[in-house]
């Protein structure tokens, strides 16, 4: 488990900023959805019905990293531009 117990997370529906609160400088983890590289890819041609297949899939998986990084934390800050 860290020192550092508590987090904030700037997130939208495709990327989310992980900063951690503490009195030394810290970096900035970014998590992003994989689904905009996937949309350039030939992904768009197999019709629409797979393309929000693929959407929930990226989501998911997006959420799943956000969900691995907040389990190593005590406190977690949720701020962004959505309706939570």
């Amino acid at each position: 488990m860290n020192s550092n117990t508590k987090i904030g997370i700037w997130m939208d529906y495709s990327t989310a900023h992980v900063m951690e609160f503490s009195e030394k400088p810290h970096e900035i983890k970014t998590i992003e959805s994989n689904f905009a590289s996937k949309l350039k890819s030939k992904e768009k041609e197999r019709g629409e019905r797979h393309l929000h297949a693929v959407a929930r899939q990226c989501q998911a998986d997006y959420f799943k990293k956000i969900a691995a990084t907040i389990l190593n934390y005590d406190k977690v800050l949720l701020f962004g531009p959505t309706n939570a």
